[in-house]
C-alpha cells in the first residue's frame, strides 16, 4: 500500500502537470510599490489636531469631548494599522480595487478624492472603513468573491459607511447610551447592550441600501449583491475542495516508516467531529453587531428592480481571475504567520485542486508540516481561525489525523518532506535551516539518535543516501551557533548585567515607546505623549550608537521621511511580520515561515544582527493591599499628610527591554530587560539605551 502511494505521489508531482497541459503555478507575493502615500508619512498628532479643529464650537460640551476622544483614538489606531506591515499600497490588487472604485464614483470626483483603498494581509473575510475615508479590504474577503460586481458592491457598502459617518456616529451613540444609563435605573439585564447593538445593526442595513443605490448608478449587475450574503453566511468556513487528495501528504521515504496516522487516514477507519476554530455561544440576535445575512439578503431582494441588468466585469475579467487566485494563494502564508497550521493544511488541499502542483505549494506544505511538528514537540495546541462544518467528513478526518499524530510521527513526516524538496532545491535556505533545526530535535524523540543504527531506524532508506550522509556530517544543528542569553532583572540601584556580544553593526527596527495610564477617566495609552517620546527614543538610539562607535541602521515605520523609497517601507514590513510570528511562537524556537525573506536583508544591510528596543511607562491606581499600614497611619495624626499622599498617588513603573536577533539563523541571541519603580525620565531612558547598546558593542 505504501509503495503504491509513493508511486502515486511521484506521478502527481511530475507527470500530472504535463498531462494536464498547464504550467506549474508561480506565485509572486504581493508587495507595496510606487510612492509612499502621504497618509503614511503624516504624524498621528497632526491628523488628530486637524480633525479636532473641525469640531463645531456650538456643540454641547460633552459631545465635543466625546468627539475629541474619538478622533484621538481613531487617528492613532488607524495609523498603527497602516504601519503594522499588514497593509499594502500600489500593489496589483490595490490598484485593481481602486480602478473598480473609479467606476463606482465616476460621477462623484470630490467623494472619490476623499477615499483611499488599501489591501489588508489578513485571512479573515472582512472589510472596514474609518472616519477619515481609509477603507481596508482583507485578502480573506477577496479570495471568496466570484466576480467584479460583487467586489463593487462591497466597496459601495463601505463607501456608504464613510458618507454616513457611521463609525463616528456609533461611537457617539455608545457614549450617549453610557451617559444616560449612568443616571438612570437599569431595567432588563442587557438592555443597554441591546440599544447599542440595535444602532449598529441599523447602520449596517442603512449601508446595505445606500450601497445598492450607489451600485445602481454604475454599470454593474445589481443581482450579484445577493450571492454576497450567501458568502457572508459561510464566511468563517474554509474554502473547500471537492475532495481532499490524501496523496499530497505522502512522499517516497514514508514507505519504510511507521506512520500509523497515515494508515488510518487512508483507510478512513476512524474520525471524530471537527472542533470549531473558536468558541461558540448562544448569543441573542439583538446582541450581535451585524444583522443576520439572510435577513439582509431578504431586505435587499425586495429593493432590487424587477429586471436589473448590468455587467459582471467592467475593469477586467482576466485581471479579476488572476488576482483572485493570487489572493487565495496568499492565504496559505497568512495562516502560517498566525500558526494556524490546521487551516493552512486544509487550504493547501483546496489550492492544489484549483491551481495544480507548484513549487510554492510544496514549500507551504513543508512549512505547515514543520510547524505541526514543532508544536507537537512543545506539547502546545494548534491555533485555529476558521470553523469547519460538522457534515464535512474530510475535515473530520484531517482533524483526527493531526490530533492523533505523535510527536515522532510529525517530526518524521516534516523531515522527509523537507528532505524531498531540499534534494530538488539544494540552494534553498529555508529547507536547509528547517532540516538543521529538526535534526537538533531528534535526540529528544529518538533515544538511539544519532547512532548509526538510530539513523537507519529513524530515516529508513533515506539514511543510506550519500547526499544525506554528507548533509548530516556537516549540518550543525540550529541553536549551536549562538545561544540566547537573558540578562537578569536587577534592582534599581544595582548595575545591570548583560551579554557582551561584540557586534559592530546592528539594524534597530521599530523601536517602541508606550506611555500607559490605567487610572480612572484616563485613555489608557497616552497617545500624544507616546508619539513625542517615540521621537526622543529614536534620537537617543542614533546618538548613543555614534558615541559608542556602533554602526546603527534605524528602521522605524513611525518616522518615514518623504524621501524614503518603498523598498525601505517593505523592509520594515517584512521585519514586522517576521517579529510578530516570532513572538507568537513564544518559547518554541523554530524557523519562521518567511525566513527566506530575511536573508536578503542580512545581505542588504551587511549584518546579521537586528534588534528591537523599547520602553513602557505605566501608571495605575494604587492597590490598597497593606491595610495594617493605613490603619497605623490613621492612629498617628502627624503622619496624616504622608498617608493621604500615599493613598492618592499613582503606582508608576518603567519597563525597558532589548531583543537581539541573528537573522542569518532566525535566532534570538540576547534579551536584556530592566524594571524601574518610577516614571520614565529622559535620563533613565538614555541610561538604559546606553547600557543595552554598549552590551551589543563590547566583545567578550
Amino acid at each position: 500500500m505504501r509503495l503504491l502511494l509513493a508511486c502515486l505521489w511521484v506521478f502527481a508531482c511530475s507527470g500530472s502537470t504535463y498531462l494536464m497541459g498547464q504550467q506549474p503555478y508561480e506565485h509572486i507575493p504581493l508587495r507595496s510599490s510606487g510612492q509612499i502615500p502621504a497618509e503614511f508619512l503624516t504624524s498621528s498628532t497632526y491628523k488628530y489636531l486637524h480633525h479636532k479643529a473641525g469640531i463645531p464650537k456650538k456643540e454641547k460640551a460633552h459631545i465635543r469631548k466625546a468627539k475629541q476622544r474619538f478622533y484621538l483614538h481613531s487617528s492613532f489606531s488607524t495609523d498603527e494599522l497602516l504601519l503594522s506591515g499588514k497593509v499594502l499600497f500600489n500593489d496589483s490588487l490595490s490598484n485593481y480595487i481602486n480602478r473598480v472604485a473609479d467606476v463606482l464614483l465616476q460621477d462623484q470626483p470630490e467623494l472619490r478624492n476623499s477615499i483611499r483603498f488599501y489591501v489588508m494581509k489578513s485571512p479573515l473575510p472582512n472589510a472596514f472603513t474609518t472616519h477619515r475615508g481609509t477603507i481596508f479590504i482583507n485578502l480573506g474577503l477577496m479570495a471568496r468573491l466570484e466576480n467584479e460586481a460583487q467586489l463593487a458592491y462591497i466597496l459601495a457598502h463601505e463607501i456608504a459607511h464613510y458618507t454616513h459617518q457611521h463609525v463616528l456616529n456609533r461611537y457617539l451613540n455608545d457614549h450617549q447610551t453610557q451617559r444616560l444609563w449612568k443616571h438612570s435605573q437599569p431595567g432588563l439585564s442587557g438592555a443597554k447592550e441591546m440599544l447599542q447593538s440595535n444602532y449598529s445593526q441599523d447602520s449596517e442595513l442603512q449601508a446595505d441600501l445606500a450601497g445598492l443605490q450607489l451600485l445602481s448608478s454604475s454599470p454593474y449587475q445589481l443581482a450579484e449583491i445577493l450571492p454576497v450574503y450567501d458568502m457572508l453566511q459561510h464566511a468563517r468556513q474554509p474554502l473547500q475542495a471537492e475532495q481532499l487528495d490524501w496523496n499530497m501528504l505522502y512522499n517516497p521515504y514514508l514507505e519504510q516508516l511507521n506512520i500509523s496516522a497515515l494508515d488510518r487516514l487512508q483507510t478512513n477507519s476512524t474520525y471524530r467531529a471537527a472542533s470549531p476554530g473558536h468558541a461558540h455561544t448562544d448569543i441573542p440576535s439583538y446582541l450581535t453587531t451585524h444583522p443576520d445575512p439572510v435577513q439582509r439578503k431578504r431586505l435587499l431582494s425586495r429593493n432590487l428592480p424587477p429586471e436589473a441588468e448590468g455587467e459582471l466585469f467592467v475593469v477586467s475579467q482576466n485581471e479579476f481571475v488572476r488576482l483572485l487566485r493570487k489572493s487565495q494563494a496568499e492565504l496559505a502564508q497568512l495562516f502560517l504567520e498566525q500558526a494556524a497550521y490546521h487551516d493552512a493544511l486544509y487550504h493547501l488541499f483546496f489550492l492544489r485542486e484549483q491551481l495544480g502542483p507548484s513549487p510554492y505549494f510544496d514549500k507551504q506544505l513543508c512549512k505547515t508540516l514543520y510547524g505541526i511538528a514543532k508544536y507537537k514537540l512543545a506539547g502546545q495546541a494548534l491555533n485555529r481561525l476558521l470553523d469547519y462544518p460538522e457534515d464535512s467528513i474530510d475535515a473530520r478526518q484531517l482533524e483526527t489525523f493531526i490530533d492523533d499524530m505523535s510527536a515522532e510521527e510529525a517530526v518524521l513526516m516534516a523531515f522527509t518532506h523537507l528532505w524531498t524538496q531540499y534534494r530538488q532545491h539544494p540552494s534553498d535556505a529555508y529547507y536547509r535551516q528547517a532540516l538543521r533545526d529538526l535534526l537538533a530535535d531528534f535526540p529528544a524523540v529518538f533515544p538511539d539518535f544519532p547512532e548509526t543504527q538510530g539513523l537507519a531506524a529513524c530515516f529508513g532508506q533515506l539514511a543510506a543516501e550519500p547526499e544525506f550522509e554528507a548533509f548530516f556530517a556537516h549540518a550543525q544543528p540550529l541553536g549551536a551557533q549562538e545561544k540566547p542569553t537573558v540578562a537578569p532583572q536587577k534592582k534599581k540601584k544595582k548595575k545591570k548585567q548583560g551579554k557582551q556580544l561584540g557586534i559592530h553593526k546592528v539594524v534597530v527596527f521599530n523601536p517602541r515607546f508606550s506611555r500607559i495610564d490605567e487610572r480612572p477617566r484616563q485613555m489608557g495609552v497616552q497617545y500624544l505623549a507616546t508619539e513625542r517620546q517615540q521621537a526622543l527614543l529614536d534620537s537617543y538610539i542614533l546618538s548613543t550608537g555614534q558615541k559608542l562607535g556602533l554602526d546603527i541602521v534605524l528602521l522605524d515605520s513611525k518616522f518615514i521621511s518623504p524621501d524614503s523609497r518603498v523598498e525601505h517601507f517593505n523592509d520594515i514590513a517584512t521585519l514586522a511580520n517576521w517579529h510578530q510570528e516570532k513572538l507568537l511562537h513564544g518559547e518554541i524556537d523554530m524557523v519562521c515561515s518567511n525566513y527566506e525573506e530575511l536573508l536578503p536583508l542580512v545581505e542588504k544591510y551587511e549584518t546579521p544582527y537586528f534588534a528591537q528596543l523599547g520602553a513602557i511607562s505605566l501608571r495605575s491606581p494604587i492597590e490598597v493591599n497593606q491595610r495594617l499600614k493605613w490603619l497605623a497611619l490613621l492612629v498617628a495624626p502627624p503622619l496624616w499628610p504622608y498617608g493621604i499622599y500615599e493613598m492618592v498617588k499613582p503606582h508608576e513603573a518603567s519597563i525597558f527591554y532589548s531583543l537581539v536577533y541573528n537573522l542569518q539563523y532566525d535566532q534570538r541571541i540576547a534579551v536584556m530587560s530592566d524594571i524601574d519603580q518610577s516614571r520614565v525620565s529622559n535620563k533613565g531612558l538614555y541610561r538604559n539605551i546606553y547600557h543595552d547598546l554598549r552590551q551589543m558593542k563590547m566583545g567578550k
